[in-house]
């Protein structure tokens, strides 16, 4: 007999929840009396959910995503080690698509010396993992805050013939954004992950808009990029999306 679907839904939540008590209750008790020569070291993504009991036994250390400079800097340190040419700007382009993990740059340095050999430039590592370089984003953020339109659908024309993800695109223009309203708030808040010549451009782009207009820019590509997700012609979208924010610019006062 099939039951409803909801049905079936509450009893797969039930026994997902009889299953996990007995067993934290059963570490429970190997926790209250440890071997001497034991110890345990537990991760998780989702402390809310371990009981408090075991909390309360434990010492907690909370990880945080490494700054790309510093993956960058040991990035540098491993291709000196294994002989390999890896220039600055690949090494942080790996740092930056890595998102905070050392593990995951470490990976795909590894596919790029397979793919590309000894020698590993920016280009290699936009090319392998379709990333859009800093300056590429930089520029395009560039034009759509002097309200110049046709540059800035020129920019994600080329994007898209380039193979570039439309849905990266807009996040890493969402993510340069949300770097230039830190900035505005404290220009020196972003030197661990930011590039010292992004962070020339973030300086020169602070003075052409304002806190507020801002806000607004990064609330406009946001709700974009959601309607994004699940469109079949993601270039329309971003294109649009450009369009209004440039529009949007042009009836405010530009900053002085």
């Amino acid at each position: 007999m099939r039951l409803p679907k909801g049905v079936t839904k509450s009893i797969s939540s039930t026994r997902c929840t009889c299953f996990r008590r007995p067993a934290f209750n059963a570490l429970l008790k190997t926790l209250e009396e440890p071997p001497d020569h034991v110890k345990f070291i537990f991760a998780t993504t989702e402390p809310q959910k371990v009981l408090a009991t075991i909390l309360s036994r434990c010492q907690r250390f909370d990880l945080h995503r490494i700054p790309a400079n510093l993956i960058a800097q040991h990035l540098q340190f491993i291709a000196n080690k294994e002989k390999i040419k890896l220039q600055p700007a690949a090494a942080h382009a790996i740092a930056r698509g890595a998102e905070g993990g050392l593990r995951d740059a470490e990976s795909m340095l590894d596919q790029l010396v397979a793919f590309c050999g000894e020698k590993i430039a920016e280009d290699d590592v936009l090319n392998v993992f379709g990333f859009t370089s800093e300056q590429t984003v930089s520029d395009l953020t560039g034009r759509i805050l002097r309200a110049r339109n046709t540059g800035s659908n020129r920019s994600a024309a080329r994007a898209m013939r380039a193979g570039k993800d439309m849905m990266r695109l807009m996040g890493d223009l969402i993510a340069y954004l949300r770097d230039l309203l830190v900035f505005k708030a404290k220009p020196d808040a972003r030197n661990e992950d930011v590039d010292p010549d992004v962070q020339k451009s973030l300086a020169a782009h602070a003075e052409l808009i304002s806190t507020d207009r801002l806000l607004e820019l990064i609330d406009q590509f946001a709700a974009t990029e959601g309607r994004m997700k699940w469109a079949p012609n993601k270039k329309l979208h971003f294109e649009v999306a450009i369009i209004k924010a440039i529009q949007s610019l042009g009836q405010a006062t530009p900053m002085r």
